[in-house]
């Protein structure tokens, strides 16, 4: 899943830089804002898996389905 989001990320950051090289006024005008949400997007997609992976791994946790 986490490889899925990336790609989804990264696809969005290329199409954004595509349409400023195309001079697309509304698109320069919320640059810093677009790839600011994506890259808060991506933060929080990582620290969310880091959280349930590691719940998944308690093994003292009842939902416990990850075993090393």
């Amino acid at each position: 899943q986490k490889r899925n989001i990336r790609l989804m990320e990264r696809s969005l950051r290329e199409a954004h830089i595509e349409r400023l090289v195309k001079g697309r006024k509304d698109s320069i005008n919320t640059s810093t804002i677009h790839l600011e949400v994506l890259t808060e997007f991506r933060r929080i997609v990582s620290i969310f898996s880091n959280h349930v992976y590691q719940l998944l791994k308690d093994e003292n946790h009842p939902n416990a389905l990850l075993r090393d």
